[in-house]
């Protein structure tokens, strides 16, 4: 059932995005539904859009970053999770979601 909706999820997200293909967010959120359906590498993908459009945007560097771990690629999410912390030092939910990644990150490179 919860891939099916995840699923309707793609879907709607992909018409948003055909829509307003200038929305970070959109592309964002696509990114984070296809690491949720086991795709980083299209999830990667559609956050590469997102942070085209606003490459100083922390959260955008975490998706990438959350992708990038699932495509094993533990040097770059640990590189994205450093930016996104740097770029938003009294943030405390990109602070905590950065640390997460470079604890991870750092383990294994």
């Amino acid at each position: 059932m919860q891939e099916n909706r995840l699923r309707e999820a793609v879907s709607v997200c992909g018409e948003l995005n055909s829509m307003f293909p200038t929305s970070g967010d959109g592309w964002c959120a696509s990114s984070v539904l296809a690491c949720r359906l086991g795709n980083p590498e299209k999830g990667v993908e559609y956050v590469n859009r997102a942070l085209a459009l606003q490459p100083a945007n922390p959260r955008f560097l975490i998706a990438r970053a959350n992708a990038l771990i699932r495509c094993q690629d533990r040097r770059g999410a640990l590189d994205d999770a450093e930016r996104a912390a740097s770029l938003a030092p009294s943030d405390s939910e990109v602070l905590d979601m950065a640390g997460g990644i470079c604890k991870i990150g750092r383990a294994h490179v």
